[in-house]
């Protein structure tokens, strides 16, 4: 999927006021898109593993340049691009059972620093080491889950 929003901002006597830095509404997202591959296994009768997938993810979000000015509100906001992956099965008895369903996932997988144009913590604090020279706090790096599902 993918979402483009521009919101323009009507007021004439801000305008006067002061000039391009009110032309844009505040907390506009930044145009993104989305997209996924997923491989599934063929469907096995007796198979001890069912419906086994791997699906891979790919998030970019454009730089975010439209923003509400006025009295530093907001800055611009640069684009990214995360990538993720998982893989997912169920587990059977000898019986056909279902044993347990085993789960993946990694988002954000090449741990790139970003900063979502919505996060209001990006204006928080200064951070010394930061990766990319932008100050305030930066959105999750990272992140390892696995979840197991045993049926009672």
């Amino acid at each position: 999927g993918a979402a483009l929003v521009i919101g323009l901002n009507d007021n004439p006597a801000l305008h006067e006021r002061v000039g391009a830095a009110g032309r844009y509404l505040p907390l506009i997202p930044a145009p993104q898109a989305r997209t996924e591959l997923r491989l599934s296994a063929p469907a096995r009768p007796a198979a001890r593993l069912s419906g086994s997938y791997l699906r891979f993810t790919l998030e970019g979000t454009a730089p975010q340049n439209r923003f509400y000015a006025v009295d530093g509100a907001e800055t611009a906001t640069p684009g990214y691009l995360l990538l993720g992956a998982g893989a997912g099965t169920t587990l059977r008895t000898k019986a056909g059972r279902e044993a347990a369903q085993v789960f993946v996932q990694v988002d954000n997988l090449l741990d790139t620093a970003y900063q979502a144009h919505l996060n209001r913590l990006k204006y928080f604090e200064y951070y010394a080491a930061s990766p990319t020279g932008r100050t305030g706090i930066y959105n999750p790096g990272r992140n390892v889950g696995v979840k197991v599902v045993v049926p009672f």
